[in-house]
Order: C-alpha cells, then sequence, then structure tokens
C-alpha cells in the first residue's frame, strides 16, 4: 500500500485519482494509493537525512499511522463539504488505535530487546528512499526500471546540493534561485 504525500490536506476525487496514479507509476503498479500523508513522508525524509551523516539506523525505523477521514466524498456530496463540514468521526477511534497497536509494538520491543533487537534484525527487503540513496538498489519505483542510474545527492549539504536549469537561450548551468 502507498500514501500521496503532500504538503496540502485535500478532498476530491481529482485528487485522489491523480495520486492513486501517480502512485501506480513510481511503483511501476506494485502499489495502492490507500490514504493521504503528510507528516510520515517528512519524518522519513528527515530520518534518512540523518541517516546518509550517520546519525541514525534508518533500518530500525517503524511508522504507525491511522487514518481518520475520507479524502473522498461520498455520491452526491462535493470535495467542498467533505473538505470543510463534514463530520467524520473517526479522529478518536484512531487515536485510540494508535495507541493500542503502539503499545504492543513497544512492549514487544522492549521484552525482546536483549534477545531480538539490540543487535539489529536483519531486513530480508530493501530499505531505503526510491533513489537507492542509503545503497542498494530499489525494487520499486521508476529508478528500478530499465536500469535506470538517476540518483540524488544528500551528502553534506542535505540534498540543497545546487541546481540548475536550461535558460531560455538553452545554455546549461544556469543557477536556480
Amino acid at each position: 500500500m502507498s500514501d500521496a504525500q503532500t504538503q496540502v490536506y485535500y478532498s476530491g476525487n481529482l485528487l485522489s485519482s491523480a495520486f492513486g496514479n501517480f502512485t501506480n507509476l513510481v511503483t511501476n503498479g506494485t502499489g495502492n494509493y490507500c490514504t493521504t500523508a503528510q507528516e510520515d513522508n517528512a519524518t522519513l525524509e528527515a530520518m534518512l537525512r540523518a541517516a546518509v551523516q550517520g546519525l541514525v539506523d534508518f533500518s530500525r525505523m517503524i511508522v504507525m499511522r491511522t487514518a481518520s477521514d475520507f479524502d473522498r466524498p461520498y455520491p452526491g456530496e462535493s470535495a467542498y463539504y467533505n473538505l470543510l463540514y463534514s463530520e467524520q468521526g473517526a479522529f478518536e477511534p484512531a487515536v485510540q488505535n494508535i495507541y493500542l497497536a503502539g503499545r504492543e509494538v513497544v512492549g514487544g520491543i522492549l521484552d525482546n530487546w536483549n534477545t531480538t533487537f539490540a543487535a539489529g534484525v536483519n531486513a530480508t527487503n530493501y530499505i531505503g528512499d526510491i533513489f537507492g540513496t542509503l545503497g542498494g538498489t530499489p525494487d520499486f519505483g521508476p529508478y528500478a526500471y530499465n536500469n535506470n542510474p538517476v540518483k540524488r545527492d544528500v551528502g553534506s549539504s542535505f540534498g540543497m546540493a545546487k541546481r540548475s536549469r536550461r535558460s531560455a537561450k538553452g545554455k546549461r548551468n544556469v543557477p536556480v534561485v
């Protein structure tokens, strides 16, 4: 499953369908759009950058989340009403569910720290982002398709490497300000 990542809370069939199509594209058809998300992706990006600097072990990340509302209105309801006025009533159960699930996860880690988790658990899947920033080869996304070698730099500049674009006259390396 995949979530749509954006910095803007949204509602409606058009954007939700577009994010479903985008999810299909970047996962080479292996992901299914299931929910919106903002904070999860920002947190993981910050942890990825910390991992590049050797500050955290990215393979120990756990993302737990719940869903508390609908990104699409029910048939006959407008996206506007769904976004601003619809009382969906799922926030409280979502908070209760994350507490109940989180308590079990933390309890399991604490109870088994010395026997299982202290030395780390070897992952059997790819660990990292779509660009292979931490090494390895992602088994999803456009960079896993046709051995596309595109990578990004999140080294000492934390991904803020000087970017350039083509000028109106076609010259390269014009700084983007």
